[in-house]
């Protein structure tokens, strides 16, 4: 661990409290709808699988994901089955605004780019490869115990499928689609 990787990581564990302390109805921040899934890419690139974890479901799913599938701009809570009912989509042209009751905020803009930093953040957790070198599982929370994944690409045109069960990984297979 260099000096630049305390760093990073003391940055990420600060951002997470700041984010997890601020209020709903203040100005956008790093727990907002476009910056949670790349900060949990970061935690996976460090290594800090527990961190990644943290962003993807503390901030990621409890916080922007709604029950339609999609995650919202702004942090919204959980609606009760009368605020459900409640619920109007609108399409104004420039995209689907949820109306909810959060806050005093009338319109939530709903974004399909938080879905995809999602699972770049979760292949991230799982293969990594730059500098030549293919890493597995090189940022798995403590609390997934058995994890394993198919046709993940790795850089140089590389399919890898690998498990990993209790700490150890239990295959790999990699081959080349470049002959």
């Amino acid at each position: 661990n260099s000096p630049q990787w305390s760093i990073a990581a003391n940055t990420l564990s600060h951002i997470m409290d700041w984010a997890k302390r601020r209020p709903f109805v203040s100005e956008d921040g790093w727990n907002d709808s476009f910056t949670w899934p790349w900060l949990a890419c970061v935690a996976a690139r460090l290594g800090l699988g527990d961190r990644a974890k943290e962003f993807l479901y503390d901030l990621g799913v409890n916080q922007f994901l709604k029950p339609n599938g999609f995650f919202s701009l702004w942090a919204c809570t959980m609606l009760s089955a009368e605020e459900k009912r409640r619920e109007v989509i609108v399409d104004k042209g420039f995209g689907v605004w949820v109306s909810t009751a959060r806050e005093g905020r009338e319109r939530q803009p709903v974004f399909l780019e938080s879905g995809s930093g999602f699972i770049n953040a979760v292949d991230e957790m799982l293969l990594q490869s730059y500098d030549g070198v293919i890493r597995l599982f090189p940022a798995v929370p403590a609390s997934w115990k058995r994890v394993r994944f198919a046709g993940l690409r790795a850089v140089g045109a590389f399919l890898v499928c690998s498990e990993f069960n209790q700490g150890e990984i239990s295959y790999v297979s990699v081959g080349s689609l470049e002959g």
